[in-house]
């Protein structure tokens, strides 16, 4: 599996790609949004992938934040 991350970040979500993939094209949904994306690995791959149209993502920590 691919990792469009630029960070190596701990408790990463990269392994739940393929179920987030599937209940976004069950469910018809065109943005993703992940407050807390750390890395953004599941985010970035499924925007590259062409799954969805658009990414919101945001994350507690300010470096992270602030990095995307």
């Amino acid at each position: 599996m691919n990792n469009y991350s630029p960070l190596r970040y701990p408790g990463g979500k990269n392994k739940t790609y393929k179920y987030v993939q599937f209940l976004i094209k069950e469910n018809n949904i065109n943005t993703y949004i992940e407050p807390y994306c750390g890395g953004a690995a599941v985010a970035l791959k499924l925007l590259i992938k062409g799954d969805v149209k658009r990414i919101m993502i945001n994350d507690y920590d300010r470096s992270i934040y602030a990095m995307w």
